[in-house]
């Protein structure tokens, strides 16, 4: 299974809709492909929402004791 990676935006950059645009593109290239992807992040947590992917599974601790989530696209 394939990880779609941190997609990061520089805090200047943000809320304009640009960690949606990169998610996109990059899940353009694994149509068909389940993917997973793992995230403490909220505004990570929408984008991976609104890009269909699901949340599994329960959260677990972090190296920086952030609860981490686990998120499937099939």
């Amino acid at each position: 299974m394939h990880e779609l990676g941190y997609v990061v935006v520089k805090e200047s950059h943000r809320n304009r809709g640009i960690s949606k645009a990169i998610s996109k593109k990059l899940l353009s290239f694994f149509q068909g492909r389940p993917l997973f992807a793992t995230t403490a992040n909220e505004y990570m947590e929408r984008t991976l929402s609104e890009t269909l992917f699901l949340r599994n599974g329960i959260s677990w601790k972090g190296k920086k004791n952030q609860d981490l989530h686990l998120w499937i696209k099939d």
